[in-house]
């Protein structure tokens, strides 16, 4: 089921509307065509009381800032490109510098704060796929790119996100989703308690002092980066270790145990409060583990 709504209206007057997708299982997925974002997850904890298990705003004039980017789609490029430039094909792209001297999550133009073309909605396969446009130069990256996602809830409880999309030039194509989880219960306070398995061996270490990775790919065993069985996030994110001094707690890259383009399971996780339980499942050979070290407490 898809119930449609209005969320509100930008500055410029453009309306922008709620898509919930719902099953019958009391799983609901809410999203918003600004940003083609997630404003919430519920799902039942042990007590059948339906929990939002995921970071938002209340209002639409909070996701038109949207500074800790909950819930939306990052591109082109998520995560950090060092020195702010890449070569393609002999030519040298420039970006903005707004991570130091990196450009992190393509600088200072945001798709999620584009209104994004809700193309198709279907309510039988319980999806909605969104569009957008991302002109030749904008973010500073090369070529007309033409961007699709799509969100579906299945009756097994799945939320399934695939990004498919076509450019007219050789360009930088890796697009995420932002949402910030909390299995307790998004006003729960910190996620710290949550049980943590990664299946992955090793990681890809960042350089001294800065949140780039080195170019290693390191062993996880006997540092604070083994999840290869359940443990609290917490329970070593504390310890005197340069990696972690470097990114103010979790922020790597960890590279998992499984073939290129193979669609497995890359982790889970646990909390023992509402007794929700998640897997994340991916075709990418690696996966961020981030424990919001920079998100505002306001």
């Amino acid at each position: 089921m898809i119930f449609v709504k209005e969320f509100g209206l930008l500055e410029n007057g453009s309306r922008v509307n709620a898509y919930t997708l719902k099953n019958s299982n009391n799983m609901e997925v809410t999203l918003i065509n600004l940003g083609a974002t997630i404003t919430s997850i519920k799902f039942p904890d042990a007590l059948g009381n339906l929990t939002d298990i995921v970071l938002g705003f209340d209002d639409l004039q909070n996701y038109e800032k949207n500074i800790p980017v909950f819930g939306s789609v990052v591109g082109r490029n998520a995560n950090r490109i060092e020195n702010g430039s890449f070569e393609i094909n002999g030519i040298c792209y420039n970006l903005d510098k707004n991570d130091g001297q990196n450009n992190l999550h393509s600088g200072n133009s945001k798709i999620y704060t584009k209104l994004w073309e809700v193309k198709t909605i279907d309510k039988v396969k319980n999806e909605v796929l969104f569009s957008l446009l991302l002109e030749d130069g904008y973010q500073g990256f090369p070529g007309n790119f033409n961007i699709n996602v799509k969100y579906s809830l299945t009756e097994e409880n799945e939320l399934i996100i695939e990004y498919s999309g076509m450019c007219d030039k050789d360009t930088i194509a890796n697009f995420t989703n932002h949402t910030y989880f909390n299995l307790n219960g998004h006003n729960d306070g910190e996620i710290l308690d949550h049980k943590l398995k990664i299946y992955s061996k090793e990681y890809t270490p960042f350089k001294e002092n800065i949140n780039i990775p080195s170019g290693e790919i390191k062993s996880v065993l006997n540092t604070p980066f083994d999840f290869t069985r359940f443990k609290a996030m917490g329970q070593d994110i504390m310890l005197d270790d340069i990696q972690l001094k470097i990114a103010n707690g979790y922020d790597h890259n960890f590279v998992l145990d499984k073939e290129q383009n193979e669609y497995e399971l890359a982790c889970e996780v646990f909390s023992e409060k509402t007794k929700i339980f998640m897997q994340v499942f991916t075709d990418a050979v690696g996966v961020q583990f981030y424990t919001a070290n920079f998100l505002d407490a306001s």
